[in-house]
């Protein structure tokens, strides 16, 4: 089995201009895709996002001969680690956090890690179930532990992951539309519904669609 993926961010507005605000990453040699988003102060975003980016990306390559949960566990793990640094080296009240969602591919098996406003969902034979936490708490890496969770792929599934401003009530209809009439439709295209509505609310979004063949 394998997988066809894309990514796609919509840019979020602050003030007249647009920053990226989220981040959708595909890592290890396309089994491992990150989504975070940051929380907190606007101008701390970037020191927050690339913090968590360098620390996944070293701990994914310091667990590289761990298997599913575990290599997301560490990968997460060097966000935390990451970010807490980063956080001691600034003079702020209100420090910043991310709330991110991790998914690998592993022999047939898709592990999923989330925590905070980021969200996964299995779509399978017409259906669409949630595979993360069912909860949307505030709070991200400095305050929160992942949830995980395993699902056995079967050809065909398709795996949305995504920050919660990507599954808005009009992007969710768009997509339930397509795959009702296409349910083979390419995962760009599942990708660019989610993130349309997003970038012309101006709230910034992340995501990362993946369908197993």
């Amino acid at each position: 089995m394998r997988l066809e993926a894309h990514v796609d961010v919509a840019r979020a507005k602050l003030r007249k201009s647009t920053v990226a605000r989220s981040i959708a990453e595909r890592l290890d040699a396309g089994r491992t895709f990150l989504v975070a988003q940051p929380l907190g102060r606007p101008r701390l975003w970037t020191h927050s996002m690339s913090a968590v980016l360098e620390g996944f990306s070293a701990g994914l390559a310091q667990g590289r001969d761990a298997r599913g949960a575990e290599k997301l566990r560490s990968a997460i793990g060097g966000a935390r680690d990451r970010l807490v640094a980063r956080c001691e080296t600034l003079i702020e009240r209100d420090l910043p956090d991310v709330a991110l969602a991790a998914v690998t591919f592993d022999v047939g098996e898709l592990h999923v890690h989330s925590l905070g406003e980021c969200r996964a969902y299995l779509h399978r034979q017409r259906r669409t179930d949630r595979i993360s936490a069912r909860d949307d708490e505030s709070g991200g890496l400095l305050v929160r532990t992942a949830s995980e969770s395993k699902i056995l792929l079967e050809p065909g599934d398709l795996i949305l992951v995504g920050t919660l401003t990507a599954f808005t009530s009009s992007a969710v209809a768009r997509v339930s539309s397509v795959l009702e009439h296409d349910p083979d439709t390419a995962a760009q295209v599942i990708a660019q519904l989610l993130t349309e509505p997003a970038e012309q609310a101006g709230t910034g979004a992340g995501v990362a669609v993946l369908r197993a063949r």
